[in-house]
């Protein structure tokens, strides 16, 4: 290419210039037209000055003004307009575009008029008669139209002859490329109810249908027989296809059942790039953009399980012409030479190329005239160019199926220099790599470039000027750094443009990757580093073989870029992906891949990139996987012959398709055969390995020698070893095989190989084995039933088949022979069936049976037996209901609550064979039923069995139900029926654990408490006696068992809920309860999980009087409807005209009620009711509203005393006493007198008791010794319990309450039962944080944790 050329792709896009005309927008070769539809036809040019637009319609010259106004051309533009197009308009149209310089020509367009013709008339339908099974053709001759129509066939309605029911294509019904229907085998179906077929016409292009003659089928009812496949129709045996077109073949062959088609290319294997596919239930073969190397010999096979049919057709690949090189637009200066290459092929090849001149063939006289220019056959040559040599060429290149023509000109210009892209302001380059300074100038004649550096001419040396103006410099150093001046002259001017250049250090690399194997799915990490010049900024980037990777969120692996370019710093957020292909932002030095594919293997390079040089290092990633799919190389088969006693056989050869770095360690070869179609079965090879060898001593004629043994053992495997690349192994008979095989490494399995394209065919001979899963029984008492596992119609070898069942009445021992029951009997069964049925057979009586296969060869007329030996088979006829039953059935011994063993007569050989009273069949074992009839409460009546299996004696039931009066009773079983029961027994069971509690559930009481509720267990297993509470406080449901609280034990069985307080608010705790008898507590019991809830206030709750006495009040109140309960209560009190007393309180409560007592009679008390959430210091309480309460009775009255004789006698004696004590005291002490340790201690361990109390707010009420002061909460290490032995006394009775007054209770005697020894308690912990040890250190006499009993 020319300079000037070389100048054209930068100066189009930065200014025009003068130019002759390039059509850049032209028509298709032909244009089929509707002509209900305007026509356009597209001619466009460029050219400076514009080009002006004719046409020519048949080589002459077409004016569209003078169509009547039909045609007109766009503005600006050669394109045509046709309106209301005729058959008139049809022709060959080609546009000419002209300016000052030349003249451009289209392509020339074939204009053709869509139509459709008519179908030949016809005035009645016409009839086709076919048999079932039969094969059947449906002719059409379908009409002419342009273009081609589309055919196909329907089924017309009864009642509206324009309504069509499309027929589906498919494996059995088919047409071929001229339109006639094939039904490939009739079936009943096929008669669409009389309703004719219809064969029709469609265009695409004028949407119009024409439908052709009624055809009526009419099927023959008759038996089908299946039948080998025949040919019925192929493509052409000869077919020419154009290169880049679509190639359809079609292969239709008759038979029953359907014939599968199958495809291969005999000389040479179908494209495997995607192109090939098959159509028509596999009918037809489709290869898309077809290619030279398409050309062959294709041959359809169709077979089914009778045999098969060929065919080959010949393909051959042409073209039209097709350019290998192109003349494009040259622009020159005057005196300069110029070439013009047009070169095309094509299939024929072309004879010659036709070169024109503005439209013009260029005959001899142009080149006679003009003696610079010269054409050698492809080559245009123009020598000294003048400006009056403009102009436009144009060449055509033709053969049988088409031509290729394009236009080019020669464009002659005259132009002072102008600098089209200067050098850049800086170029950077590193030290020792070669540069280029670019310097684009445009010019005509050619300016010459002289370059300058800081004002010196650059001359030889390193430096060289190329032919374009660009300046080379080679290895380059830091003193060559500067400013470089580009200047471009001619004979009409000259110009300059200037440059820096900057020479910096190299990059290297300070880590590089390592070599690594990996295995598919796990994952790899790369890491690279590098140091760059400290004025350029280096980027980390990665290749695999050599190409760019794409870190993006897409699912593909990696893309590979068209080119190697080398990506600027500024696309660095490119690289950031979450795809497989993994770089961190943060660290651009790591490649990490995921999930490793096979394809991932190869060389990966890291590439340290600036913005003038790259360093780069390699790793190898090697990647195992599975293997790639084997290939099967040649197949040889030997069909076999019966009567020459030769097997069926095939060897098979194949080859590797690679181990994907894994060995391979075996192959799996596989078939499948036209029984089954759609499976593949695994080729198993039989052979022996030796397992042990040892040299033994052996004597001979008194000579002893040592003799090496060895030890074989005979296999079957579906593994053939790696290293083997062919196998033999033997075939059915009468069958057709198909192959493929699978290559294994430790990684798996590889995909299949392509199915082989060589089948076997192997002769009938006789079926090789008997049926399998035989037996014998009998459904009545009167009748012997024989089945048999139906064979595989790969077994049967023959196309007839049927088994053979001989039976006859076993002899026994000594028994004459009787030919009524002894001679054997023959019944044929058909193929299909597997079993016979035997009536009239006396019960239970054994028979002797075969069960064979038998087949007949085609042709032969002589059936065949099975080669293998039959086996002879026993079986029984059917059993009747025992007679016997067993007798003296008892119990043996009872082992635990549940279990128990019995055991009665043994049955003996000639009782189980008594014909009346006998087993009337196998004694197949005894079947013991058992129920119970009483028990304890909530116990229910269910019958249960327990089987034993064989002619036993004695047996162990280990279900029976606990504590419970059971009845049993037992049977004898055969292998049909149960005989009758004996006498029931009865037995009585132990006590033992009960079952879980049912419904237990849990509700949040207040914040720091939980009431539980439950029912009694469904199986109690004897008397309940109690239950037991565990809980414990858990953070997730995988908990480990054991509690850290000691259970709450309940002594009453009716005590059904409880509430468990003290707890921590908004925290899970799992609750367990166990039923307990007198055994023990439930082995397998129920808990529930609550959240107590969050801590707060409690709401406000009040309380009512219920009575009133002389020292006290009953008083109860209610939480319900309270969004916030509180869990316990406790009442705060004191006299109401004693202000400065401090409250007293009681112990606490979670019931709805209680007695204040031991109060003074007739006093008035303020009373409050506090509602609080719990037992620590720190709960939260509220309190209820003061209420002021008057006991009952006369308040005492007091006297002054101070002036009564009585008491001033008193007190004078009382002085008297007084002086003689401190007389006496005097005396002690000057005697040295002593006081007794014993009289202190009480005092010290009052004051010890006193430090124990519960609460520090707690006083001492009157009466507290007796009553509430007996309530105190006892503090353990980390809880705290109401002792059940201090609330009570041991003769606590309804005094306690009230000094025995029945002024406490109501009349009904509520209370009694309210406050008696059997009332609900409450289980009350006590969370001390911080003060457990101070406690005990402080208080070694306070009560430990302990369990109350109710």
């Amino acid at each position: 290419m020319s300079f000037i050329v070389f100048l054209l792709i930068h100066l189009g896009l930065v200014f025009t210039i003068p130019s002759p005309p390039s059509i850049i927008r032209q028509a298709d070769k032909e244009i089929i037209f509707d002509p209900r539809i305007n026509i356009e036809i597209p001619c466009v040019a460029k050219g400076d000055p514009p080009p002006k637009y004719t046409w020519t319609k048949d080589k002459r010259i077409y004016d569209p003004s003078a169509q009547n106004n039909r045609v007109a051309m766009k503005s600006n533009a050669g394109t045509l307009i046709i309106t209301n197009p005729t058959a008139a308009d049809q022709g060959w149209y080609q546009c000419n575009a002209t300016n000052q310089y030349g003249t451009a020509l289209s392509f020339t367009t074939r204009l053709r008029m869509a139509e459709l013709s008519q179908f030949p008339y016809s005035s009645r339908s016409k009839v086709v008669r076919a048999r079932r099974g039969d094969w059947v053709i449906l002719d059409c001759t379908p009409p002419t139209g342009v273009p081609d129509p589309y055919i196909y066939w329907s089924v017309v309605g009864d009642s509206d002859r324009d309504q069509f029911g499309t027929i589906t294509v498919s494996a059995r019904v088919t047409q071929d490329y001229y339109g006639k229907l094939y039904i490939l085998n009739v079936e009943d179906e096929d008669e669409k109810d009389k309703r004719p077929y219809a064969c029709n016409a469609y265009s695409r292009r004028l949407l119009l249908l024409n439908q052709g003659e009624l055809t009526v089928l009419e099927v023959e009812k008759v038996s089908p027989t299946n039948k080998a496949p025949v040919k019925l129709w192929t493509s052409e045996q000869n077919r020419v296809f154009l290169l880049g077109h679509e190639m359809r073949l079609k292969c239709i062959f008759g038979g029953r059942p359907t014939p599968q088609v199958l495809w291969r290319k005999i000389d040479g294997t179908l494209p495997t790039d995607g192109r090939f596919s098959t159509d028509s239930e596999g009918q037809e073969l489709v290869i898309r953009s077809v290619k030279f190397s398409d050309a062959g010999t294709y041959e359809c096979r169709g077979s089914n399980e009778l045999g098969m049919a060929l065919a080959s057709i010949q393909v051959v690949i042409e073209s039209e012409p097709y350019w290998i090189e192109r003349p494009e637009d040259q622009n020159v200066g005057v005196g300069e030479d110029v070439s013009f290459v047009c070169d095309a092929d094509g299939r024929p090849a072309p004879n010659k190329v036709d070169w024109y001149v503005n439209g013009e063939p260029i005959q001899s006289e142009f080149l006679t005239s003009n003696p610079r220019i010269s054409i050698n056959n492809k080559l245009l040559d123009v020598t000294n160019v003048e400006s009056t040599d403009t102009c436009v060429f144009s060449c055509n290149v033709t053969n049988k199926h088409g031509y290729a023509w394009t236009n080019f000109y020669l464009n002659v210009l005259a132009e002072p220099p102008e600098i089209q892209e200067p050098p850049d302001n800086e170029t950077k380059v590193v030290e020792g790599e070669s540069v280029e300074i670019k310097c684009v100038t445009f010019g005509a004649p050619r300016p010459q470039i002289f370059w300058k550096k800081n004002h010196q001419l650059i001359t030889g040396g390193r430096f060289t000027i190329r032919s374009d103006g660009t300046l080379f410099l080679s290895s380059s150093t830091v003193a060559d750094s500067g400013v470089y001046e580009c200047i471009a002259s001619n004979k009409y001017g000259s110009a300059t443009a200037k440059g820096m250049l900057s020479v910096k250090q190299k990059t290297v690399l300070q880590t590089k990757p390592d070599n690594q194997e990996m295995r598919v799915g796990s994952f790899v990490i790369f890491r690279c580093t590098a140091k760059a010049d400290i004025g350029l900024t280096h980027l980390i980037d990665w290749l695999k073989d050599g190409h760019p990777i794409s870190y993006t969120d897409s699912v593909e692996k990696f893309n590979i870029l068209n080119s190697d370019v080398t990506r600027p710093a500024n696309t660095s957020k490119l690289f950031i992906g979450g795809g497989r292909f993994i770089k961190d932002p943060y660290d651009q030095n790591t490649l990490k891949i995921t999930d490793l594919q096979f394809e991932d293997g190869g060389t990966y390079t890291c590439v340290a990139r600036t913005e003038v040089d790259e360093v780069r290092a390699d790793a190898t990633l090697v990647v195992q996987d599975r293997p790639n799919r084997p290939r099967i190389d040649s197949i040889m088969c030997t069909s076999g012959s019966s009567k020459n006693g030769i097997v069926p056989k095939v060897k098979i050869d194949w080859s590797s398709g690679g181990e994907n770095n894994a060995k391979i360690l075996n192959y799996v070869l596989q078939y499948n055969t036209s029984f089954a179609s759609t499976e593949w079965f695994n080729v198993v090879v039989k052979g022996q390995k030796e397992v042990s060898a040892s040299v033994e001593n052996k004597t001979d004629d008194e000579i002893t020698r040592l003799t090496l043994v060895r030890k074989f053992e005979y296999y079957e495997t579906d593994r053939i070893p790696g290293t083997q690349s062919d196998l033999t192994f033997p075939l059915s008979c009468w069958a057709n095989y198909t192959f493929r095989i699978k290559a294994v490494n430790r990684l798996g399995e590889s995909d299949p190989s392509e199915i082989a394209s060589t089948s076997c065919f192997t002769n009938p001979c006789r079926p090789d084995r008997h049926p399998l899963g035989v037996r014998a029984f009998g459904n009545q008492s009167n009748n012997l039933i024989i089945t048999w596992n139906l064979m595989p119609k790969i077994d049967w070898n023959a196309p007839l088949f049927w088994y053979q069942v001989e039976y006859r009445r076993a002899r026994k021992e000594n028994e004459p022979f009787i030919p009524q029951y002894h001679e054997w009997t023959r019944i044929k069964v058909p193929s299909e069936r597997n079993y016979v049925i035997i009536e009239n057979t006396p019960t239970y009586t054994e028979y002797e049976f075969y069960v064979k296969a038998f087949n007949q060869q085609a042709g032969d007329g002589v059936s065949g037996e099975a080669t293998e030996i039959a086996t002879l088979y026993r079986g029984f006829s059917g059993e009747d209901k025992p007679g016997l039953i067993p007798q003296n059935f008892a119990m043996d011994k009872i082992l635990d609550y549940r279990t128990a063993k019995f055991k009665w007569d043994p049955v003996l050989i000639e009782q189980a064979n008594d014909p009346t009273n006998g087993m009337k069949g196998r004694l197949a074992g005894f079947l013991i039923q058992f129920y119970k009839i009483s028990g304890n409460l909530n116990s229910q009546t269910e019958l249960k069995t327990h089987k034993v299996e064989g002619n036993v004696s004695e047996t162990v039931i280990t279900n029976l139900p606990p504590f419970s009066t059971v009845r049993l009773q037992i049977a004898a079983l055969n292998d049909r029926y149960q005989g009758e029961f004996s006498t029931p027994i009865s037995i009585m069971t132990m006590e033992g654990v009960p079952g879980p509690v049912v419904n237990l559930r849990g509700i949040p009481f207040g914040s720091s408490g939980v009431k539980l509720e439950w029912e009694e267990p469904e199986e109690p297993n004897g008397i309940i006696i109690g239950y037991e509470i565990l809980f414990q406080q858990i953070s997730n449901i995988a908990e480990p068992p054991g509690f850290i609280q000691p259970p709450i034990v309940i002594k009453s069985r009716y005590e059904l809920s409880r509430i468990v307080t003290g707890l921590l608010p908004n925290q899970k705790y799992r609750f367990t309860v166990l039923a307990r008898t007198a055994k023990g507590a439930s082995i397998d019991p129920n808990f529930v999980e609550v959240i107590t809830s969050s801590a707060q206030k409690p709401s406000q709750t009040n309380f009512q009087v219920l009575s009133t006495f002389e020292d006290g009040f009953n008083l109860t109140w209610s939480t319900h409807n309270q969004i916030n309960a509180a869990s316990l209560f406790y009442i705060k009190y004191k006299k109401t005209d004693d202000i400065a007393s401090p409250w007293l309180r009681t112990a606490l409560t979670t019931d709805n009620f209680i007695s204040l007592i031991d109060l003074e009679r007739g006093t008035r008390y303020d009373v409050i009711l506090v509602g609080t959430t719990g037992t620590e210091h720190n709960s939260l309480e509220t309190d209820s509203n003061k209420e002021t309460l008057k006991t009952a009775g006369t308040a005492r009255t007091s006297k002054n005393v101070a002036t009564e004789p009585w008491f001033i006698g008193m007190m004078v004696s009382i002085l008297l006493l007084i002086i003689i004590l401190i007389n006496v005291c005097i005396l002690v002490r000057e005697r040295g007198g002593k006081y007794s340790v014993q009289e202190k201690e009480p005092f010290q361990n009052q004051m010890l008791s006193s430090e124990s109390q519960g609460f520090d707010e707690y006083q001492k009420g009157p009466g507290d010794d007796r009553g509430i002061m007996n309530q105190q909460l006892v503090t353990g290490p980390s809880n705290m319990y109401f002792d059940e032995k201090q609330y009570h006394d041991e003769d606590d009775s309804m005094a306690e309450y009230g000094n025995g007054e029945n002024g406490k209770f109501n009349e009904d005697g509520s209370f009694i039962g309210l406050y008696g020894r059997d009332r609900i308690q409450t289980y009350v912990v006590q969370y001390n944080q911080g003060q457990n040890n101070q406690s005990e250190s402080a208080n070694p006499g306070a009560s430990k944790p302990f369990t109350s009993f109710v």
